[in-house]
């Protein structure tokens, strides 16, 4: 029997590569990139979405969101 793996082994520190292939510079980029895009919607809101092209790119900025979120969830510094 196999014993469960211990704390270390399942430490993250000094790995490349996570578990989706996911590059550690780019979780990294991807959660203060998630951090920082919210500071975005205000001048959105601010102006209102009268136009197609700021509709446009509130959706954007959303969608860019979504995947930022989903790069950096397991980030730790």
């Amino acid at each position: 029997m196999s014993s469960p793996p211990t704390a270390h082994e399942n430490s993250r520190v000094g790995s490349q590569t996570l578990p989706l292939g996911v590059p550690r510079a780019l979780e990294a980029v991807g959660f203060w990139s998630a951090v920082a895009l919210p500071f975005l919607y205000v001048p959105l809101f601010v102006a209102g979405l009268p136009s197609t092209d700021a509709q446009i790119a509130f959706v954007a900025l959303v969608l860019a969101h979504a995947v930022a979120l989903f790069l950096g969830h397991g980030y730790e510094a």
